[in-house]
């Protein structure tokens, strides 16, 4: 039971690096959870089915009533059918279309550039000369806006989760019941095209491929294929339409197109930009021509998905993303007329939209603020309310899981044209009655779905009792319907008594439908707390044992009887109270956990523990060996200061995670944390010269931090701003870097200069320097590898002005102009497409150059696809190359293999990014290679090895703290935020011509993760050169120690704020910011922590 288990730092470090993974394994398994979706098909049942509905404990109501047949049917008013439904309808999805892009506006001399105004008239125009057969809505979206997301919503009528947004690469078949099966099983003739995230949420409707016509949705730098698709198949089957109309056999029932060049317009180019005017324009056009085939028997339903953030992006919660379009319009009345003295009906209408809007908390005046139309004149309905409002327009069953309200200005009974002549008072009755019989449909619907998800899931949050007060409102319409209704019906002398009456049930079944909405919206994340606090004590446990670790100098060994002791005792402790939990029938504890998780769990508590009680582990061991290790024992120092300083100074700034104010301006924390690094280190390095300081050499030492210090505070100009930063936030982003805007040539002039002499001498020059390093002689291989990254840097700095070129919005100021044309004109004469170059200078010249379209089409797919391709691969066989060399050890030439990770990966990284961040980019390594290399000398520490001092040790912690600070500071300035937001989707496609899911999602992760993965590759730098000092005397000794705290540090920098980044979104979990600050925030500290540790095992392991 003596025998010893003596693990290596690569072992520990691999198994700490595996218990934070189950750590956050655990957390996310209880934290990002799907609700409960239930596949029951809905149908249609009749208006008063169920009628009255009351509390099963009121007295108001006999139960025993049902039972007679005479009693029920003078319970329940006249059923009043509504009117025809709609024979055929068209349905166009424009992605992205913000509300503010369908609105006239009259710009003032700010808005002059915001080239997306005014450039959709047609919405207006119908709108304004038919009022009565068109409706236009402030179309909001409930959060995320993914494309798959909004379209799932829009079809389901079901409220979207946050896990479910990391599906939209990948879209799968909806489970739940939505109104596309209801479609299908009324209009044989279904039409689709367009994007393709249709056909891989409902395959079942659209598996006809002689009418489906999807296309790939992810090629964003595409403006124009999948629309102009779309309009191939578009066109002919109207056209075919039109030329058959009066005969009885249609071609189509149903059309449903889903363009994507405004969307892709503005992940590409940014809203306010000529290609954004052009695409409006557009379907501008597209809909114009589609209104002429609209009759009375056709419905036309225009919409956004979502909006359009002003970077041109979309995925957050910002009210530029929320607000699209809803547009409908008929050659038949859709809303009633204001005519009518007696009754207005759309002021009934508007207070049902006025107290919807209060209910759900939609924000008027930022709308106003923000998108600078008047929010009032519209509007607000919530992407939701389309499900219920096209199934009674249709006359399709309302799909089970729907919690959307009826859009009440549709609302109109069979007999509104012909009650002309019936007397006002009574012509009024009936259409209330009709408004208040559909509103009791769509609320008996939501009512069922209520019960049927309590039944199923038991979930407390649903139980009768939880939900009681909204039942209430759903109870008191039941009520007034069944004791009033029959009363006052009756009695001529109460007309105004009847309308309020009816005024009174529709206002309690809204707001039945609306509280539901509110409350589900509330609760709807099925949290597992149970899971969340056994991650959560996994990563504490994790960090402890890090420390521990860490600390202990011996590197103790483990008996098998330490062992088994803390597996048995940890298992029945962990097993034990898991068991207890679950047996009290607590729902949201360790409900998601199956009994082989809770086994892992066990197994990696047991494991953490077992590494947290290492000191402790083996002491009688120790003790038997205590004179033999009393050499060792005698050099012991204690824990530097400035390590320890690090740690605490960590944690401090860990808990900053806790508050939104911290994480929204944690870009700026970040420089400040840097800049005190900087002048920590000066002061270090005086104190650990202090022996020999002088003028001379306090400059030396002065150089290195001010260097780092003046580049972090340049570089602090650009980045991005989050949109809860407006309007005190002000950056150098890449718009302001454009050719033809007035003034800026010099500014181009400035920026182009500087990366061609980045790129040409400067770059290239000092790369052969350092890897040759103080060899004279002529190294093939440096040659070798010094001309493949001059040739990545060319290809970086061509797609730099391309990429400027592609964002300036001025066209008239073009030095060269590459004219793409067709030589095919007679078969299809496309529009001409300007391919052109901006000359640094103004124009004095303008030269006109023709390609041919084979030839455009080849220079771009060069530019585009292989030019990238061609730096991967050269990144990648120099990775090979540097990791088969470095491991081999024979070669006492590393640190040059070493240099060539570090440069040639900044490259790959710096064509991910937009101008400013690639520059950059390419200049971190000179900063990584000046706090790797500038370094405590070894023959100081030899000197001061037996008498040490405070702060004379091999690596500075501080330089290590600071490259770790870098790695965040390069996140931030090369245009990247914590939010969904800010993801650069358009990295997935540099070097690729067609959506490819894994490579795609690599690219976006390189592209996001930049920073940081420079900062590894300096860490993989620091563990080199700091074995390189290593030997097997009682200094070496010391040397490992000051090594294993470096090594350990590094993982504890992370684990430290993942660790308290988790407690606190546990806290938070139900704040109002947690999904759109704090687990963004949480995310990408998970990445980084798994990233870092795997980095650090890695480097241990290879050097």
């Amino acid at each position: 039971m003596s025998k010893l288990f003596h693990p290596s730092h690569s072992f520990i470090l691999f198994c700490l690096t595996c218990l934070q993974i189950f750590g956050l394994y655990f957390f996310l398994k209880g934290f990002l959870l799907t609700r409960q979706t239930l596949d029951i098909q809905a149908t249609q049942h009749d208006v008063w089915d169920q009628f009255p509905l009351y509390d099963t404990n009121s007295n108001s109501y006999n139960n025993d009533n049902n039972n007679d047949s005479n009693i029920y049917d003078k319970l329940h008013p006249p059923t009043i059918p509504a009117k025809k439904p709609f024979d055929r309808v068209i349905m166009i999805i424009i992605d992205a279309l913000r509300f503010d892009f369908l609105t006239d506006m009259d710009m003032n001399n700010n808005q002059q550039q915001q080239y997306y105004l005014n450039q959709f008239p047609i919405i207006e125009k119908l709108h304004r000369l038919n009022p009565s057969s068109s409706l236009l809505y402030q179309f909001r979206a409930d959060p995320p806006t993914t494309t798959m997301q909004r379209v799932k919503g829009l079809m389901t009528g079901s409220l979207p989760t946050f896990i479910d947004a990391g599906a939209n690469f990948a879209s799968s078949a909806v489970n739940e019941d939505h109104l596309l099966r209801h479609i299908r099983q009324r209009y044989d003739n279904i039409y689709f095209m367009g994007d393709d995230t249709w056909v891989n949420l409902f395959p079942e409707v659209f598996n006809d491929r002689n009418k489906t016509f999807e296309s790939d949705s992810f090629k964003m730098f595409d403006l124009h294929t999948v629309d102009n698709r779309i309009l191939s198949h578009l066109w002919p089957l109207i056209s075919s339409q039109e030329e058959k109309k009066g005969q009885d056999q249609d071609d189509w029932q149903v059309i449903i197109a889903h363009f994507l060049g405004v969307d892709h317009c503005g992940h590409t180019y940014g809203p306010s930009h000529p290609n954004m005017a052009n695409k409006l324009s557009q379907m501008n056009d597209v809909i114009e021509r589609l209104t002429s085939v609209v009759d009375q028997d056709t419905l036309l339903v225009v919409m956004g998905d979502h909006g359009m953030s002003v970077e041109g992006d979309h995925g957050g919660e910002s009210v530029e993303e929320l607000m699209s379009g809803l547009f409908l319009y008929s050659g038949r009345q859709l809303t009633m007329k204001n005519d009518n003295d007696d009754y207005n009906y759309h002021d009934l209408f508007n207070r049902i939209h006025q107290r919807r809007t209060e209910k759900l908390g939609y924000p008027i005046q930022e709308i106003v603020d923000r998108l600078s139309y008047n929010a009032t004149h519209y509007p607000i309905a919530s992407q939701i309310h389309l499900v219920p409002t096209l199934a009674y327009l249709l006359d399709v069953p309302i799909p089970f899981g729907n919690l959307g309200a009826l859009l009440p200005d549709v609302l109109m009974s069979s007999d509104y044209d012909n009650d002309q002549k019936q007397p006002q008072n009574k012509r009024n009755d009936q259409i209330l009655l009709h408004m208040a019989q559909e509103f009791r449909r769509n609320a008996l619907q939501v009512y069922n779905y209520l019960g049927t998800y309590w039944n199923h899931t038991q979930h407390p949050g649903f139980a009768p009792s939880s939900l009681d007060p909204i039942y209430q409102h759903f109870w008191n319409a039941e009520r007034m319907f069944s004791n009033n209704y029959q009363q006052q019906h009756h009695d001529s002398d109460n007309d105004n008594d009847t309308i309020q009456l009816m005024e009174q049930i529709i206002f309690e079944y809204d707001t039945f439908l609306i509280s539901t909405i509110k409350y589900c919206d509330a609760i709807w994340a099925q949290f597992d707390v149970g899971s969340m606090v056994m991650g959560i004590i996994i990563l504490i446990l994790t960090t402890c044992a890090t420390v521990s670790v860490a600390i202990d100098s011996n590197h103790s060994s483990i008996s098998l009887r330490h062992f088994l002791t803390v597996w048995i005792i940890t298992m029945i402790i962990t097993l034990g109270g898991i068991v207890l939990f679950k047996n009290a029938q607590y729902y949201d504890w360790f409900e998601k956990m199956g009994w082989s998780d809770v086994i892992i769990a066990a197994n990696c508590m047991a494991l953490a523990i077992l590494f947290l009680t290492i000191p402790f582990s083996s002491s009688s061991s120790s003790k038997r060996k205590l004179e033999t290790e009393r050499t060792i024992v005698s050099v012991k120092k204690r824990i530097p200061l400035d390590w320890i300083f690090l740690v605490f100074g960590t944690l401090i700034n860990a808990f900053t995670l806790a508050s939104n104010s911290f994480v929204i301006w944690e870009d700026r924390g970040t420089r400040y944390i840097a800049a005190t690094l900087c002048i920590l280190w000066f002061f270090q390095s005086v104190v650990t010269h202090r022996t020999t300081l002088n003028l001379q050499n306090v400059l030396g030492l002065m150089i290195p931090p001010l260097i780092v210090l003046v580049w972090i505070r340049l570089t602090g100009l650009t980045g991005q701003c989050r949109e809860e930063q407006f309007p005190y936030c002000s950056y150098i982003h890449n718009g302001y870097i454009k050719f033809g805007g007035e003034g800026s040539h010099f500014i181009n002039m400035g920026y182009i200069l500087f990366n061609a002499f980045l790129c040409f001498y400067f770059l290239p020059r000092v790369f052969y320097r350092m890897l040759i390093m103080n060899n004279n002689k002529k190294d093939w291989k440096a040659i070798i590898f010094t001309v493949a990254y001059s040739i990545s840097l060319f290809i970086v700095f061509i797609r730099q002005i391309t990429t400027i070129y592609q964002s300036s919005p001025h066209e008239d100021a073009l030095g060269l102009n590459i004219q793409q044309f067709n030589f095919d004109d007679d078969i299809y004469n496309p529009p001409t497409t300007i391919f052109s170059m901006q000359l640094i200078f103004s124009n004095p010249l303008s030269i006109n150059i023709k390609l041919s379209h084979d030839l455009y089409t080849t220079c771009i797919k060069i530019l585009d696809v292989y030019a990238p391709r061609m730096v991967y691969a050269i990144t990648l066989f120099s990775t090979f190359f540097s990791n088969i060399c470095i491991f081999n050890k024979k070669n006492g030439n590393s640190a040059s293999y070493l240099t060539l990770l570090l440069f040639m990966w900044s490259v790959t990284l710096a064509i991910l990014q937009q101008p400013l961040g690639s520059t950059i980019l390419l200049t971190s390594p000179l900063i990584m290679s000046l706090l790797i290399r500038t370094r405590t000398p070894t023959k100081d520490i030899i000197k001061t090895t037996t008498n040490r001092q405070e702060g004379s040790h091999l690596t500075h912690y501080i330089q290590i703290a600071l490259i770790y600070i870098i790695g965040h500071h390069l996140f931030f300035v090369t245009s990247h935020q914590a939010t969904f937001t800010s993801l650069p989707w358009k990295a997935a496609f540099i070097g690729f011509d067609d959506m490819n899911y894994y490579g795609g999602a690599t690219l976006v992760a390189l592209s996001t993760l930049s920073g940081y993965i420079m900062t590894w590759l300096g860490f993989l730098s620091i563990r080199y050169y700091s074995s390189q000092q290593s030997g097997s005397s009682i200094r070496s000794k010391q040397l490992l120690q000051d090594h294993r705290l470096f090594i350990y540090l590094i993982v504890i920098l992370q684990a430290i704020p993942t660790c308290l980044s988790a407690i606190f979104v546990l806290i938070l979990r139900r704040h109002l910011m947690t999904w759109k600050i704090f687990a963004p925030r949480f995310m990408l500290q998970a990445l980084i922590g798994v990233g870092t540790s795997l980095a650090v095992t890695l480097c241990e392991w290879l050097i």
